[in-house]
């Protein structure tokens, strides 16, 4: 049985040409296919007439087997398995909830789409870093305590750093005595300083800084340069 022309047309009439039978949900259309065997098949006589006629039984042999058929209905759970995976594929949920949190929360929208949608004016940028490296230079030169090179630029040695963390620890004294903040300063001048700890080489690239200035063979204790300087206190910014 078959509810559809198509299913039949490609299942049965094969070269023939299609069957517009009109097979439709409501009323399908069932084939019956008759295969011809032999006629008349003879059994045993009923009973004799007088005058020596013979009545015999007839009958047509019916072979019925076993075959297949398509029937289409929809399936809705394969239908909701579709639209959800349409909706996952395209974010739609996702764009949804961001539409919601962006337009609909009112004053908590605002503040939402500043975090989410950041402008980026590259004017503005430059001048917040000229501003940054200003306000370093100030801290930068009031730490200084040597200088470097025959250009003297100035410096920030191993004693300044242990100084000034000195005195800004000087209320935890009890938690971190004078070894442990040396061996601490010594760890942190270690980073700091050119050439050993700096793992972007900036000056590796540039070609320039403190000890490309100074003559061949001349030795120097390391120090903090206000490259470095600048470096560090605008890496978390």
């Amino acid at each position: 049985c078959y509810n559809d022309d198509i299913e039949l047309t490609a299942g049965q009439a094969g070269n023939e040409g299609a069957w517009n039978l009109g097979a439709t949900t409501e009323i399908p259309v069932c084939l019956l296919k008759v295969v011809y065997l032999r006629c008349c098949a003879t059994y045993a006589a009923s009973h004799v007439l007088p005058g020596g006629d013979v009545i015999l039984n007839r009958a047509i042999l019916v072979q019925a087997s076993i075959r297949t058929s398509n029937m289409w209905h929809p399936d809705f759970s394969k239908l909701v398995m579709a639209f959800t995976s349409i909706m996952v594929l395209l974010q739609i949920p996702l764009k949804a909830v961001r539409f919601f949190t962006l337009t609909c929360l009112g004053e908590l929208s605002k503040l939402y789409k500043r975090v989410i949608i950041q402008n980026f004016d590259i004017q503005h940028e430059t001048a917040s870093m000229a501003v940054t490296l200003m306000s370093n230079s100030v801290a930068f030169l009031e730490l200084s305590d040597c200088t470097s090179g025959t250009q003297r630029f100035p410096g920030i040695s191993q004693a300044r750093m242990e100084e000034r963390l000195k005195a800004a620890l000087q209320q935890r004294s009890h938690l971190l005595n004078d070894s442990e903040l040396q061996a601490f300063v010594a760890c942190c001048f270690e980073s700091l300083v050119w050439g050993r700890g700096d793992q972007l080489h900036l000056r590796d690239q540039l070609g320039i800084g403190v000890r490309s200035s100074q003559k061949q063979g001349e030795t120097e204790e390391g120090i903090i340069d206000i490259d470095t300087f600048n470096l560090y206190s605008s890496m978390n910014n």
